[in-house]
Parts: structure tokens; sequence; C-alpha cells
């Protein structure tokens, strides 16, 4: 999840600077990149499947049309949600079932409604916002008109710009600065939770003091169930970090709205946001918020690509202020390195990515001993029955063989070799199955059928793999408890 979101905020940043520098040349590769980002990141999906052209019949004020669109559509998708959680609720209230039960099922649906709003308010949030700030923004013209820089379709100054104005207004309430807000509030209220206290030691846990106790408080909140609605605002962070995601939220907007804070210095915009994204490295690098090192790394490295783009920005400036075109030979080999800086990213997400899958699967491995030789066991079962049913239609599995099943998985088999039809019972390695003829040995009659088409092939008519609770050691028994596999 941490670097999913990390991804997100790199793709959401970088995808506006074409747009945030518009007096700048860039490479067409990377800006039909940044759209095509955008198409998903950026909402514009939901602005170029809105036939505007078919609602006005002149060309004039388009930008209205796609400030309503990237406001007003995710406030009503938020709405569509919460009447979606109060259907749920009220059909779960009309359930025969105990209220200990109910009240369970109810709070699984709260929480998974609000991961579901808070992840949906966290992609929403840069493209609501720039689609609010650039109303503020108006060129005025020798002829004494004005019209909106980002859109010169839309006058300024006019009754309905003034009305729109106050629409707009209010939803910088909404979303630069409302979901910020909610996020702060919600956090700040369970801080204590979410920071907690250890009672063996009587601290909080800080990763740079005693990492076995940041260990412990993280266990301690983890446990807490009435944390789980707010986990994806804080569960990738360390404890004393619970506020980070306000700090991201801040980065987010600066770096992908300084046309509107550095207004009429065009040459200024790159160096401002070159400053701030080395000021955000810096802030990665000294305080590593993230939990797992894998992230802190992943998120470093995420901001060192923003910081050279910004540098291939600026090379692409120079030209711009000397009126010179960038020589082809120049474009090819900053287009060169801008797909080397993605794909540099791509890898180590890749990598820290198959880190922890592995990481992980030995630590399953050693909390569940049993079940790793279980699951193999199962898996051995159902390819001997698929190879059964293969011979049953006439088909001769040359690719794979029961004997290469049982050469490659001789220490499997002799581990687990005491349950089923399909373990080794009295000395016997293949499944039974009941055919026309009765319950025989698999193997003995695939020897019978040989090759020949002629013979009646037996039917298959029912075969049932079963573990149970037996399978695995200790407590961990009820994770596999009654599990049936049919064929």
């Amino acid at each position: 999840k941490a670097k999913l979101k990390i991804m997100v905020v790199f793709e959401q940043i970088v995808s506006r600077f074409p747009e945030m520098f518009s007096f700048i040349d860039y490479p067409q590769l990377y800006i039909r990149v940044s759209e095509s980002i955008s198409e998903i990141f950026s909402l514009k999906f939901m602005v170029t499947t809105v036939p505007f052209e078919c609602l006005h019949s002149s060309n004039h004020n388009h930008y209205y049309d796609m400030l309503f669109t990237k406001t007003a559509g995710p406030i009503g998708v938020v709405v569509l949600g919460a009447l979606y959680y109060a259907a749920r609720k009220c059909w779960l209230q009309m359930l025969q079932i105990d209220t200990t039960e109910l009240e369970e099922r109810k709070k699984k649906l709260h929480d998974r409604c609000m991961e579901a709003f808070f992840t949906f308010t966290y992609v929403v949030f840069v493209p609501a916002s720039m689609a609010t700030f650039p109303f503020f923004v108006c060129d005025n013209l020798d002829n004494g008109e004005a019209y909106l820089r980002v859109d010169y379709s839309t006058e300024c100054y006019t009754r309905q710009w003034k009305l729109h104005l106050i629409y707009a207004a209010a939803m910088v309430l909404v979303f630069p600065i409302g979901i910020p807000l909610m996020y702060y509030v919600f956090l700040w209220v369970r801080r204590d939770a979410i920071d907690p206290i250890v009672p063996s030691t009587g601290k909080r846990g800080r990763m740079t003091e005693d990492m076995e106790n940041t260990l412990a408080a993280i266990a301690l909140r983890e446990k807490d169930k009435t944390l789980k609605n707010l986990s994806f605002l804080f569960d990738s962070y360390e404890p004393e970090y619970w506020w980070w995601e306000l700090l991201v939220c801040v980065e987010r907007l600066i770096l992908t709205s300084s046309h509107i804070y550095i207004d009429g210095e065009k040459i200024m915009q790159p160096f401002v946001i070159l400053i701030l994204s080395l000021l955000v490295v810096k802030l990665y690098s000294h305080f590593d918020p993230f939990i797992l090192d894998s992230d802190d790394i992943f998120a470093e490295i995420n901001k060192w690509a923003t910081v050279s783009l910004i540098i291939f920005t600026l090379v692409h400036q120079m030209y711009e202020i000397d009126d010179k075109h960038v020589p082809s030979g120049t474009s090819t080999m900053l287009s060169v390195i801008m797909i080397g800086v993605f794909s540099i990213l791509c890898y180590f997400g890749l990598t820290t990515l198959y880190t922890e899958l592995d990481f992980f699967h030995k630590v399953f491995a050693k909390m569940f001993p049993k079940s790793e030789k279980l699951i193999a066991r199962q898996s051995i079962k159902i390819e001997r029955y698929t190879i059964q049913a293969l011979e049953n239609v006439g088909v001769r599995s040359k690719a794979f063989t029961h004997d290469d099943v049982s050469s490659s998985t001789t220490s499997t088999h002799d581990d687990v070799s005491s349950e089923g039809n399909s373990a080794r019972v009295g000395g016997r390695s293949s499944p039974l199955i009941n055919t026309s003829e009765g319950t025989i040995d698999a193997d003995e009659k695939i020897n019978r059928l040989g090759n020949s088409a002629e013979v009646e092939k037996p039917e298959v008519t029912s075969t049932t793999l079963l573990f149970g609770p037996d399978d695995v050691e200790g407590d961990n028994s009820e994770v596999f408890d009654d599990i049936n596999y049919k064929l």
C-alpha cells in the first residue's frame, strides 16, 4: 500500500509539469506519457468522457464545465458511497442475526467504507484542487477584456464568472483546505492510540531510541480495532510520524501549483520547484518516516526522480530563453534520460516488492510449518487428478507425468504420507478413483488402459480432497479449519 501511494504522488506531480510549465517545449514522448498518466491520476478521463461540445452552442466558457466536473463529480461519488453505506446498514438491521454478530458486521462495513473514502479523497485531492486554483488567475488584455489564463474561452469579471467564483471559493474550502484539515482532525483525535505508550516500558515507540519498544507500540495500535477505519492514513508510518500524511498533502499542493503562487515569474517557477523538491528529499532522508526501510528507500528514490525531471525541465528552459529549439540529438538524449529515470524507479519498486514478498513468505513458513507441506501435498493431489482426468478423455500428458511429480517431491511425500486417498497409504502413492468397476488404484487403471483408444475409459464420478485442523500446529489450526477441495 505504501509503495502504491508513493507512486500515485509521483505520477500526479510529474504529470502536471507540461501543464504547469506550458512555456517550455517538452519532447512529445514526455507529453504523451504525462497525458496518459493524467487520464488516470488527474481525473482527465472524467472530462474527456463528458461531451461538453454537445452542451454548448458556442465556444465560450468551457472552463466552467471542467471545474464542475472535477469538483462536483467527486462529491457525487462520495454521496453515492454514503447512500450505499446507509442501504447496507439498513439491510443488516433486517437480518435475523444476534446482536453481537450484527454489531461486528456493521463495524466491518464501516471500516471498509471509510478506507474506500480515504483512498478516494487521496486520489482526487490534487486534480480537484488544481481545478479550483486557476479560476482566480486572469490575464488582462490591452483592450480591457480579461480571460482565464488556463482557458481563453472563459472571460473574467462577468456576472457569470462572479457566480462561478463563489462556487470555486467553496471548492477551495472543500478540497485543498478541507481534505488535509479532515485528515488532521481524524488523526489528532486518535493520536494517543496511533502513537501509544507501551505499558511494559512506559514510553512511546521511537525507532531511533529503542526499536523493540517501537515495534511493540506498532503491535499495540494494530491490535486496536477502533483504528482500522483510519489505517489508510497512518499504518505505513512509524508511530511518532502519525501526522506525515498531512506533510504529503502540502508537498503535493506546492509542487503542482507553482504557476499559481509564482504568478508572472515564469522563469523562476522551475527553480522554485527544484528548491522545494530538494527540501522534500532532505525531509524524507532525515526522518525516514516509514516503518519498512524499503519504503523509506523507495520514497527517497522517488523524490530524486522528481528532482531529475525538474533539471530536465531547466535544460529545456535554457534553450527557450535563447529562442532556440532543442537540437534533435539533445532532445533524444534527454528523452532517454527521462525514460531511464522512470525505469530505475520501476526497477527499485519491483525489487523492493519482491524482497518484501519473500520476507513475508519466510515468516509465514516459520509460523505455519505444517501448512507449507500441506499446500504442497494438495498441489500434488490436484496434479494427479488432472492427469487422471486427461487419461479419461484419451489424452496422454507428455509435459508433466506422475513420475515427474513423485521424483520431484519425494521428501514432501515422506513427511506427509499418512492422510487422504491420494497420500501414501500402505505404499500406494496414486489416488483412488471411483469408476463403474468400483474403487481402484489410478496407476493400475492407467497401466491397464495404455494408449489404446478402444478400451472404455473410466468415468470419475467423485473426488474429494480434505484437510483440516490436524494439518497445522498449535493455535494456528483454525486457519485451515475443515477446508474442502472438490474436483
